[in-house]
């Protein structure tokens, strides 16, 4: 049997790339908490099902599974990398983070995080559009897609450091 990461992310993978917001939606729990790409975070299937809507129909995503874990029979996780495709040459890399809970038979998204992977030293880092067109991520467009300018002086590090404590389970603490 896989892991549940791999099965939510494989579901989550499917409904992105066919478009399905509503498929989408339905992977998370009620009451999930959402960081994508706009500038606060958010909870609630209604927002999330809002969200995925306005991401552009051509974009797919590839996932690559880096690490996953389990806390208990309820509890699980892990990070990928995601990069976000469209058909005329966009791209954008993500970190994504996850924590699983089960739901009966059912694994769901509590929590779902992604982090742009800015590539350039400096200049312009291309992001996908959350929300309406024009709404949170708007800002410079580039192809009919909102974006944010990043500059980068030098090598920095970015270290995570968290511990997430669920039905009296600690995820311990993570860092990259």
């Amino acid at each position: 049997m896989s892991h549940p990461m791999s099965q939510v992310l494989s579901q989550w993978k499917a409904a992105f790339d066919g478009h399905r917001p509503a498929a989408m939606a339905e992977l998370f729990a009620d009451g999930a908490l959402f960081q994508g790409f706009g500038p606060e975070p958010t909870s609630g299937r209604d927002v999330m099902r809002a969200y995925y809507a306005a991401v552009p129909a051509d974009l797919t995503a590839e996932v690559e599974i880096l690490h996953t874990y389990t806390v208990g029979e309820t509890v699980a996780g892990g990070f990928a990398d995601v990069a976000f495709r469209g058909d005329d040459g966009y791209e954008v890399p993500v970190h994504l983070s996850l924590v699983l809970v089960r739901d009966g038979d059912t694994w769901r998204i509590q929590q779902y995080h992604v982090s742009r992977i800015i590539t350039e030293r400096c200049g312009r880092a291309l992001v996908p559009g959350s929300g309406a067109r024009g709404g949170p991520g708007a800002g410079h467009r580039h192809a009919g897609r909102p974006a944010v300018t990043a500059c980068e002086r030098g090598r920095r590090r970015y270290v995570l450091v968290c511990s997430i404590w669920i039905d009296g389970y600690s995820t311990g603490r993570l860092s990259y």
